[in-house]
């Protein structure tokens, strides 16, 4: 979402905070509440414990929000305003006074803190206005006269209300009424990949959010965790981290606890010197990673003694760590006889196509290869300390062998790379970018035999547009992984197993 900044009146703002002071009923409005405290008080402690939502901030003289009473999980209920709670105060049970008969809106004061107008007949809206600084919590069930503590009262609802100088987001309407809204409903949304796409690019936070009468803001980033099966979110994970650069910068990364179609929310805070802040929230997606890679083990480093036979050396797999994931997203463009879907599973399975190339490369600038072709499959590097000699490079599964000549050691380098005989469906920008096959006379084809490039189809007239062509074989799409051969010498001590 792109912002644009406006431009808010102060005078307008004395106005509208010093009619909601004298319409307060006796509650103080100071303006300036550190409203961080009252984060801290405790809410329902009733039912079955759910993951809470964080807070929606509301401006005074920012206008209503709308809280939807159609039960998320079933649209076909609507739920009902069980009670709210502010505060260690009791709770107000069935404060809009339903009943087991239709019955007219209902508007309620909660407290000084707000005016909720509840019309669960024709729009299925809780109507929140604020009225003073506070915070309080609201809970949404399908039967608004069920005891208290006798089942789950739904996800709560905390509301925080900030004064009329409390920082805000730029780039809002500046009509004031609907402020409060469109904050609520701000949203930028991010995709990340694990393995290849895992840092999102840097965003600048100045100019994110502006203060009416402070000139400097205090800047914090917080991750929310993704749970992994418990109701109560006690199993979450931290998949993204979220920091904020010494030159104001908002980093955005997964950790290794990401996974494919994980989702989660940054937060990014700007605070004033008075404690009142204002919130931009980041959805965070994860997509499927395609790129190849190193599994945990890599290739073990290898130590041999001068002394040893070649026939009595184990050959050095290159292939056995490395690996890609299965590509079932990613099948717009790829003929069946290539790519086989699995009725039973929906995902793709691998007919050949997807194998990766494996290949070796020497640390020693010294080496002689024999034979020298670059492109041969089977050849021997000569070095001071060894033959290794390489069979299969540029295949599936190459091995090597080596054949030690004296003490040293060597620096290989395996390089695992997807053949990429597949077009990527989209670009992952917006608008969206979608590549499909082009065959020699530019025009779009589902069978891989004819195509010889990846173009985008811009206008989906079967014809390519762009002339952008995506090779086979893209060095993005790689794995490496390093690992050392030692000769040491014969007279270095070996363990026995001999009887002493």
């Amino acid at each position: 979402m792109t912002f644009l900044l406006q431009k808010h009146h102060a005078i307008h703002r004395t106005q509208v905070r010093d009619s909601l002071r004298s319409f307060a009923s006796g509650v103080a409005l100071t303006g300036r509440l550190a409203v961080a405290c009252l984060l801290l008080a405790g809410f329902l402690g009733v039912g079955s414990a759910t993951a809470q939502a964080p807070p929606t901030i509301l401006r005074l003289g920012g206008g209503a929000v709308g809280l939807d009473l159609v039960d998320p999980g079933d649209d076909t209920v609507v739920l009902q305003w069980h009670h709210y709670k502010i505060g260690s105060a009791d709770a107000v049970e069935n404060p809009a006074g339903h009943d087991d008969t239709a019955h007219d809106p209902a508007s309620v004061f909660i407290g000084g803190l707000a005016l909720a107008t509840v019309d669960d007949q024709t729009d299925n809206k809780l109507t929140i206005t604020p009225i003073a600084t506070g915070a309080f919590k609201i809970a949404l069930s399908p039967d608004a006269n069920m005891p208290l503590g006798s089942g789950n009262m739904g996800q709560p609802h905390e509301f925080v209300i900030v004064s009329a100088n409390a920082p805000m987001l730029t780039g809002k309407n500046d009509t004031d009424a609907s402020y409060n809204q469109q904050a609520k409903e701000d949203n930028t949304a991010i995709m990340l990949t694990p393995r290849d796409d895992t840092t999102a690019d840097p965003i600048s936070v100045i100019g994110l959010f502006t203060d009416p009468d402070d000139v400097t803001l205090t800047y914090t980033a917080k991750a929310d965790t993704v749970g992994r099966g418990k109701a109560d979110g006690s199993d979450g994970e931290a998949i993204v981290s979220a920091t904020i650069s010494s030159d104001n910068k908002l980093m955005i990364s997964l950790t290794d606890k990401a996974k494919a179609q994980d989702e989660t929310h940054v937060w990014l805070t700007a605070t004033d010197p008075a404690g009142e802040y204002a919130r931009k929230r980041y959805t965070v997606s994860t997509g499927s990673p395609t790129n190849p890679y190193v599994t945990e083990t890599g290739i073990a480093d290898v130590s041999i003694r001068e002394d040893a036979e070649s026939a009595d050396i184990d050959p050095i797999m290159l292939a056995g760590t490395m690996d890609a994931p299965v590509f079932a997203d990613q099948d717009l463009a790829i003929d069946s006889n290539n790519l086989t879907n699995d009725p039973d599973t929906g995902t793709m399975t691998n007919d050949g196509l997807r194998a990766l190339e494996i290949s070796v490369a020497i640390g020693d600038n010294d080496a002689t290869r024999i034979p020298t072709d670059p492109n041969a499959a089977d050849f021997t590097w000569v070095t001071t300390y060894m033959n290794a000699t390489v069979t299969g490079n540029g295949g599936e599964t190459p091995m090597m062998t080596i054949d030690p000549r004296a003490a040293g050691e060597v620096t290989f380098t395996v390089t695992a790379t997807d053949k990429g005989a597949l077009c990527p469906v989209d670009d992952g920008k917006t608008p969206m970018t979608v590549y499909e096959w082009a065959d020699k006379d530019n025009m779009v084809t589902s069978n891989l035999a004819d195509a010889v490039k990846c173009v985008a189809d811009v206008d989906g007239d079967d014809v390519a547009d762009t002339g952008e062509t995506i090779p086979f074989y893209k060095d993005s799409k790689s794995a490496t992984t390093m690992f050392k051969v030692t000769i040491v010498s014969k007279t270095t001590p070996s363990a026995t197993t001999d009887a002493i």
